[in-house]
């Protein structure tokens, strides 16, 4: 893909100008499950934010658009979602306390593998399906384990890091299992990857329901 001037968006900094910190699209995009399709969005709001850029360095300081400011006005990517599972909290929190059953539930892991005994600060190698369905780094450590209770993690590679949180409850039909996904964004980066992380975190609360259907078939 190239824009206007025949030059690809892609390979350009974001400022403008040369920068050995600059981020481009693929540094925003590798470590979280963005498909393709947002790609292509991403690439045309990087050359449109790159003109901008130039103006404001012409224009001077008071130049109105004021990244952090736009920054400012959009929503933190956040997703939240519960399901009942019909299996008994023992049983429902050993499963997501494992990681390595992630792909059972969350289509996109293509490679994770435990780093030592299941338990707090337990930390795990993981690769999931980046752009183009490559594999891309996205290692988390576990940050709470409260057995049947809670379990909490954080992500610890890659620009998007994002944090989670499940909880387990008791209730008459088994277990409700409550998954809680955030991720703090700043900056350009924020203008850029707010809504194409929203949906990512989005279709990942929406794979309780594949769990769901795991547990359930063990009974």
């Amino acid at each position: 893909m190239v824009d206007e001037d025949g030059r690809n968006p892609a390979a350009h900094r974001l400022d403008g100008a040369p920068s050995s910190d600059a981020l481009t699209v693929e540094t925003f995009l590798v470590g979280w499950p963005v498909q393709p399709p947002c790609v292509g969005r991403c690439v045309r709001l990087v050359a449109t934010a790159r003109r901008v850029a130039l103006v404001a360095r012409m224009m001077g300081p008071s130049y109105p658009p004021d990244t952090c400011q736009l920054a400012s006005e959009v929503a933190v990517p956040h997703a939240e979602r519960s399901v009942q599972i019909n299996r008994p909290p023992t049983a429902v929190f050993a499963f997501f306390a494992d990681g390595e059953n992630d792909p059972q539930w969350r289509p996109h892991v293509k490679e994770i593998t435990r780093n030592g005994p299941i338990g707090p600060g337990m930390t795990y190698r993981q690769r999931i399906a980046g752009p183009g369905g490559r594999a891309v780094p996205s290692d988390f450590e576990i940050t709470a384990y409260e057995p049947d209770t809670h379990l909490a993690f954080r992500v610890t590679t890659g620009p998007v890091r994002p944090v989670g949180d499940y909880n387990f409850r008791p209730v008459a039909e088994g277990t409700e299992v409550t998954l809680t996904l955030s991720a703090e964004l700043s900056g350009v980066k924020k203008l850029l990857m707010s809504r194409p992380v929203q949906k990512a975190m989005e279709s990942e609360v929406a794979g309780l329901d594949r769990a769901k259907q795991v547990l359930e078939s063990q009974s």
